[in-house]
């Protein structure tokens, strides 16, 4: 009993996780809202509104870490937007940001850090 107690405490309650992920408002003058991730193999995260330049993270998911990743959001005209970016290695283990940005049109990429 001692043993599944201590496998459940340091595997399950204290293991901090492969990664926490955050999606980050990359954009100078344009309010995002119902914002939301679904990535591949498995996982939603919801966000909701960002503004300019904010960030919003969700800490230690269980799920496997992303490998492909696609961000909706709702642009200030009511429009319903979507765009996609690779994910992390499979082996990643660290912090995962996805920058929404726009141009001439909204774009995603990945800023990865690597646990130290």
């Amino acid at each position: 009993m001692a043993s599944a107690l201590w496998l459940y405490l340091t595997h399950f309650y204290y293991d901090p996780g492969a990664y926490s992920i955050g999606v980050r408002n990359g954009t100078s003058d344009t309010t995002l809202r119902d914002v939301s991730l679904r990535v591949e193999p498995r996982g939603e995260f919801v966000f909701g509104i960002e503004d300019p330049g904010q960030t919003k993270w969700f800490q230690n998911p269980r799920w496997p870490t992303p490998t492909r990743v696609f961000v909706t959001f709702t642009d200030p005209a009511g429009v319903a937007r979507s765009v996609t970016t690779t994910g992390a290695p499979p082996t990643f283990r660290g912090s995962i940001c996805v920058v929404v940005t726009k141009s001439n049109d909204y774009a995603a990429h990945l800023e990865l850090q690597r646990r130290k």
